[in-house]
């Protein structure tokens, strides 16, 4: 499964996820402080 993570959830459970197997991508880890409306454009960006 793919996940977006906001920069509330930090990297703590980004690492949990990814431990899971999971691809996972953290706005805390790569975009700190961008809009939710940049957020939701990188979310659109990423589902393919």
């Amino acid at each position: 499964m793919r996940f977006l993570l906001d920069e509330c959830i930090g990297p703590v459970v980004a690492r949990w996820l990814q431990n899971l197997n999971h691809d996972v991508i953290s706005i805390y880890d790569t975009n700190r402080g961008i809009d939710d409306q940049q957020v939701l454009q990188k979310a659109v960006r990423s589902k393919s």
